[in-house]
């Protein structure tokens, strides 16, 4: 039974851990087992969250480790991707500072005894996310999904700053009481 209740951290774990490897996938242009293992990162991000809320198998540890297995794994894709398919630096820039502005909201929140419940244009944000990275690990060698990964990376800032917003005025009075 211990086991299976830390499947999701297992999970969270996961995702930190392939993070690597699929950047070597990338600077050595294996992208299509670039793109299996990313895969199976994105979907831990989703089974994560799935077996701790459906199976009620939420723990603190979790709670930490799930946004922190996130952003490893997303914001050093898109940094690595800045080198390897040369993407904008500044939209990524963009994804970082609103990463750690609402990291930034989570903690004052926190320490206030005040759980940042995720909101559902933060799930639209990872799922563009998500969806913008698979595109361009495989658009390095092939112009065509270059092109839709840099459709969905625009989008994906959008939906970044449209999320990181809405975080802040929701929970605006929370930080000020």
């Amino acid at each position: 039974m211990v086991v299976y209740k830390s499947i999701p951290n297992v999970l969270s774990i996961t995702r930190i851990i392939i993070t690597i490897p699929v950047i070597l996938l990338l600077e050595f242009h294996h992208n299509y087992t670039a793109l299996v293992l990313f895969l199976i990162g994105a979907i831990s991000d989703y089974l994560d969250g799935y077996l701790a809320r459906k199976k009620k198998l939420v723990s603190n540890l979790g709670k930490l480790l799930d946004p922190l297995a996130d952003k490893i794994f997303v914001i050093s894709l898109f940094v690595a991707m800045i080198k390897i398919i040369d993407i904008p630096y500044w939209l990524v820039l963009i994804i970082i500072f609103r990463e750690f502005a609402v990291t930034g909201l989570r903690a004052q929140l926190a320490a206030k005894n005040f759980i940042l419940p995720a909101l559902i244009q933060g799930k639209v944000k990872t799922f563009s996310q998500f969806i913008a990275l698979g595109f361009l690990i495989v658009g390095y060698q092939n112009k065509f999904f270059f092109e839709i990964g840099m459709i969905f990376l625009y989008i994906t800032v959008i939906t970044t700053l449209t999320s990181g917003i809405e975080y802040y005025i929701k929970y605006w009075k929370a930080i000020n009481e």
